[in-house]
């Protein structure tokens, strides 16, 4: 998980290890396209709020990622792989 949110700002309710144990049976793949599409919904949920981003030439900005963005991010992927998936 550490690879694929490294450059990705994380919020403070994110919970490295609860995301670890509730994707326990989850491929390398699939914590990929979870990292992915939590990214996305935190870039959708700034652009609802219409909140711009700091744009540095040499590094490019991201909004911080949610537990909201991570909960949402693990119900899709588990719902495309067919499992069912309930957040503790």
């Amino acid at each position: 998980l550490s690879i694929h949110f490294a450059g990705k700002p994380l919020a403070a309710d994110v919970d490295v290890a609860k995301i670890a144990a509730d994707t326990e049976t989850f491929s390398g793949a699939d914590l990929a396209a979870v990292c992915n599409d939590a990214a996305r919904r935190a870039i959708r949920r700034h652009i609802r709020l219409e909140k711009p981003l700091a744009v540095q030439v040499d590094r490019p900005s991201h909004p911080e990622i949610n537990g909201t963005d991570v909960s949402e991010a693990i119900t899709a992927i588990a719902r495309s792989k067919g499992v069912s998936h309930e957040s503790s």
